[in-house]
């Protein structure tokens, strides 16, 4: 009996074993969306509140924009790393559930709007206004999580994408 995968009780050909991708590469999709996550919603929430567009004329608009900046990627980690520690450990667990050499789309995706329900319930309860949270900012916060989970997703997926084989080598 000369096939590699026979079972030794029986002498039947067993299936190989899928790839194991380990917790190493689902640690590093989580530091992925626990760093990169709170900076890139503080640029959408900076190109949101800017308008996209710099105030034309005057030349040292640059620099407090510059300034605009830092201080929103500044606050980004005090406001956003919870709910990019929560959206990561979610894409975490679902990588290495299904084994999979790269970061699901589907479960970050609905955990970045969880994340925004209970980021937005959490700031009507501490208002004082008792009739909720307008539809703009309703949107704006779904908008703001769906698009920063979006982008640690590309990055993750990116960064993994040169060693989606390595572990298939390691195996074989």
């Amino acid at each position: 009996m000369t096939d590699s995968h026979a079972n030794d009780m029986t002498g039947q050909a067993t299936a190989p074993a899928p790839p194991s991708y380990g917790l190493g590469r689902g640690m590093f999709v989580f530091f992925v969306f626990l760093v990169v996550g709170p900076p890139l919603g503080a640029a959408i929430l900076f190109a949101l509140a800017t308008g996209f567009v710099p105030p034309h004329g005057v030349p040292a608009s640059v620099g407090l924009y510059w300034r605009a900046a830092q201080i929103f990627g500044g606050f980004s980690y005090l406001f956003g790393g919870l709910q990019a520690a929560f959206v990561g450990l979610v894409a975490m667990s679902a990588q290495w559930r299904r084994r999979s050499p790269f970061a699901p789309f589907w479960p970050p995706l609905i955990a970045s709007m969880i994340a925004a329900v209970a980021f937005l319930t959490l700031l009507w309860s501490k208002s004082r206004n008792t009739s909720g949270p307008d539809l703009e900012t309703i949107v704006g916060f779904f908008g703001l999580h769906v698009g920063a989970a979006t982008g640690c997703w590309l990055v993750a997926n990116a960064s993994l994408w040169p060693f989606r084989n390595a572990s298939r080598a390691v195996t074989a």
